[in-house]
């Protein structure tokens, strides 16, 4: 119910505003009405086309000014008599509405990034807990083999020794060359997919740590991404009793270049036309609000990277490219993690 308050107060400034001004004069606001709406239609549809997401992303703490403003607006158009006094007010009331929308972007950008850091510090302490376990446990793995070997039981020992080796090869595939708010996120997200019966393979030739973007949007991205493609292959396994995910990069030509492919199944195929252009659009099936497609589009475009996809035999490639250097400025901020 919060979450329709705000909106709900909005409508009730808008139509007290225009009910007030058809009301003093009918043909000369109607037309002026009529006008408004179709041109704030036409200037702002990818945001109005947003609107239902706007009820969980512009919380009063946020916007809560813009109301303020709109208010004030409101109680001008109520008591001013003149009528250019009144085409400002109403003026700047639609003008506070569309600030509100373009803010939209940028609070589910915050939004994401605040959950990003809390899911990341959960990520790394279960990543170090496996480790240390991994660690506590080694002599006693040893001395189960050793009793093995003992008993003469060689290949009960060698089995042990196999899967014991499975284990660790598996651990240490996801924190080879990568720092630890990367590695957290490849080694979990392996998990998740695993378990659901979905094979992974990583083929990192170059650390995705060592993506030219800073700390924080390595994070988002590839989270995204490997979120994004483990729903998509735990769909396409419910259906099909098979899936894959595979994550790939290579620096080429001063070009980092990330690959990942995923089993995915779409009901509608138009939604393929353009899945990172519309923000309402997902590569899961479901009840899914296509934010991190979105996401993932914002951050490829604010590092002037060049993202592509395609869709064929039931399989999703997006490829995404970004420039290793583009200026000084730019390599201060890879160098520098806190800076945004």
């Amino acid at each position: 119910m919060k979450y329709y308050l705000l909106p709900a107060i909005i409508v009730v400034i808008h139509l007290t505003s225009w009910g007030k001004l058809l009301y003093q004069s009918p043909q000369l606001w109607a037309g002026i009405f009529f006008i408004s709406c179709v041109s704030y239609f036409v200037f702002n549809w990818k945001e109005v086309k947003r609107l239902p997401f706007v009820l969980h992303a512009l919380p009063l703490k946020k916007t809560g000014y813009l109301l303020f403003v709109q208010c004030l607006f409101l109680l001008i158009i109520l008591f001013a008599n003149q009528l250019h006094i009144q085409f400002i007010a109403i003026l700047g009331v639609i003008l506070c509405e569309i600030v509100r929308l373009k803010q939209y972007p940028v609070q589910v950008m915050e939004k994401d990034y605040l959950a990003q850091l809390s899911n990341k510090m959960n990520e790394m302490d279960m990543h170090f807990l496996t480790i240390r376990a991994q660690r506590h446990d080694f002599l006693k793995h040893v001395s189960a083999i050793g009793y093995f070997i003992e008993q003469e039981r060689n290949q009960d020992a060698r089995q042990y020794f196999e899967d014991l080796l499975g284990e660790y090869k598996e651990t240490n595939d996801t924190i080879k060359g990568e720092k630890i708010h990367i590695s957290s996120i490849l080694w979990k997200y392996k998990r998740i997919a695993e378990q659901t019966g979905t094979i992974v393979n990583y083929h990192l030739h170059v650390p995705v740590s060592r993506m030219p973007i800073n700390r924080l949007n390595q994070v988002q991205l590839i989270t995204n991404l490997l979120e994004n493609a483990v729903d998509a292959t735990r769909s396409f396994h419910t259906r099909f009793a098979h899936s894959a995910i595979s994550l790939h990069t290579e620096v080429h030509g001063g070009i980092y270049i990330v690959e990942i492919k995923n089993n995915a199944f779409f009901d509608d195929r138009t939604i393929l036309d353009t899945l990172f252009d519309q923000f309402e659009n997902s590569s899961k099936n479901g009840d899914h609000q296509g934010i991190g497609t979105f996401i993932i589009s914002s951050l490829v475009k604010s590092h002037n990277g060049k993202l592509s996809y395609r869709y064929q035999n039931q399989e999703l490639v997006i490829k995404i490219k970004l420039p290793l250097i583009l200026n000084q400025k730019n390599k201060h901020i890879i160098n520098n993690p806190t800076s945004s």
